[in-house]
């Protein structure tokens, strides 16, 4: 028999050219270090791959035109500020403009950006969420096209826009536009699928979540601030729980299969109207009958809510005392409920992803409204990303760190939990900067409680007092947290945690 030992280098080379390719095509090792988030049907918290209770305390970042991404987030000195500060997730605009330009497919290059700064944001232990980001649909009701102008040119409005309103759009508030019969028309044809205009969206996601089931992507939102639609062809539509059920469970329940089918384990966030947050009921409520997908998916589903207290917004200057109390007293606190009987409906968990700008603007006292908001959400324990603030934010540098560490939003944090939580606390305003997180101890749970102690609060570093049975070690802004081996911990009785300054 004769052998051809030239085909035996040839085969090596190949294995190897194969081999290199593939290590080429692998995510950066950081990005491997952040583990894989889940939900529970029957909690309002997320989980780590440990059993951990996990919180995320983070911003924004919307580019809202060309090139469609932060580009500061690729800047490694920006993000290791960022994380210095406390930001443990991102809530990242992945703009479908910007990854689908035409019609004619996606843009690689797009994804490949976007990739870059997830992973480098990993590089840090900054998690990043996906946000669909649109407001007013395109740019033909005179915002931008978070909606490809390709699509939304396949929306025929019966009246000119702006019917019924007149003058120029860039005159009044955004928002305004959306009463319009055509922008709220060519929501409603989204959601109807005229022209195909649901399956291109569908497919967007698709798309995404095959680019990117790789990475520990936290979460896709699949769409920021719906619109109700059509209010002239059906006025109930105003009333949000109409809304709701009516359009926004069809335009859920059409892509949160197709994302499932390619990346199964996937956390879905899904929005009502900014109207149906308030309350909680039917009508006036949400509207949602089931998670996106069904009930089957409640452990991989979250409710994301906004939360703009619009009496702060009237006039100029720091509200007065009745508009902070009705604020801080009463619209506030409602909304937490209404969020919290949804999602103990619905099954789930929730995030505040949104507060904050003209709300947090330092000439409307911005440290005591966004202070309040912040404690609410430690008290209901839900994560949160803040809108930045006219004064903390530019598009050519992004987020001014300092500027959210000197109004003192780098908040101590209870980053992982080994338990259920009880009570999470901290009072921003108290002069000794009082945190306190008191938890179940999971005795399954073996890896330890980490919290973040913010240099702003505890620039010394925190005095701490923890209870018998657990040992705290701190190392800069980290406080690791461990069951004592010589020591039996109360597994009854909630293990108290408390930081202080000195």
């Amino acid at each position: 028999m004769r052998l051809n030992f030239p085909l035996v280098p040839r085969t090596v080379a190949l294995c190897v050219a194969g081999c290199f390719l593939w290590l080429l095509l692998l995510p950066p090792p950081g990005a491997f270090g952040l583990d894989k988030i889940h939900g529970d049907a029957n909690s309002r918290h997320l989980y780590d791959s440990d059993g951990r209770t996990r919180f995320f305390h983070g911003i924004n970042y919307v580019i809202k035109s060309f090139p469609w991404y932060p580009t500061e987030l690729l800047n490694r000195t920006h993000v290791a500020a960022l994380a210095e500060a406390g930001v443990n997730v991102i809530r990242l605009g992945v703009m479908w403009s910007g990854a689908q330009p035409t019609s004619n497919g996606f843009n690689q290059t797009y994804f490949d950006q976007i990739r870059a700064i997830v992973t480098t944001l990993a590089d840090y232990e900054i998690y990043t969420f996906f946000d669909m980001h649109q407001d007013g649909f395109s740019s033909r009701f005179c915002l931008y096209d978070g909606i490809p102008l390709w699509v939304a040119n396949r929306s025929v409005s019966r009246h000119a826009f702006p019917w019924p309103l007149s003058g120029d759009c860039s005159s009044r508030p955004w928002a305004e536009n959306e009463i319009t019969e055509a922008c709220g028309q060519a929501y409603q044809d989204l959601y109807d699928n005229h022209a195909g205009m649901r399956d291109d969206y569908v497919a967007f996601w698709v798309e995404t979540a095959r680019q990117f089931r790789d990475l520990p992507v936290l979460a896709y939102e699949l769409i920021n601030e719906p619109f109700a639609g059509d209010i002239y062809a059906d006025p109930l539509l105003l009333l949000p729980g109409e809304a709701g059920a009516k359009n926004l469970q069809r335009l859920y329940d059409a892509v949160a299969p197709a994302i499932y089918e390619v990346d199964p384990t996937a956390l879905l966030m899904y929005e009502p109207v900014t109207w149906g947050m308030i309350f909680n009921n039917t009508i006036v409520g949400s509207g949602f009958e089931h998670v996106p997908g069904g009930s089957v998916h409640s452990n991989t589903s979250i409710l994301s809510f906004h939360l703009y207290c619009w009496l702060y917004d009237i006039g100029a200057g720091q509200p007065n005392n009745l508009r902070r109390e009705g604020c801080e007293q009463l619209f506030d606190p409602q909304v937490f409920e209404a969020v919290l009987h949804d999602i103990e409906t619905l099954g789930g968990s929730a995030m505040l992803t949104e507060f904050g700008a003209t709300t947090c603007d330092v000439d409307r006292g911005s440290g005591r409204e966004c202070g309040r908001i912040m404690d609410l959400a430690d008290q209901y324990g839900f994560s949160y990303t803040m809108w930045p603030a006219d004064e903390g934010y530019s598009d050519q540098t992004g987020w001014n760190v300092s500027f959210y560490r000197a109004q003192g939003y780098d908040r101590p944090l209870a980053v992982a939990v080994a338990g259920e939580v009880t009570t999470l606390a901290f009072n921003h305003t108290a002069p000794d900067a009082r945190f306190e997180l008191c938890f179940e101890p999971d005795p399954k749970v073996t890896a330890p409680t980490i919290l973040y102690a913010s240099t702003g609060y505890y620039p010394q570093g925190p005095t701490l007092s923890i209870p018998p049975g657990l040992t705290a070690v701190v190392n800069g802004t980290t406080v690791t947290i461990s069951h004592d081996a010589n020591t039996t911990v109360l597994m009854d009785t909630p293990a108290c945690v408390v930081m202080t300054s000195y």
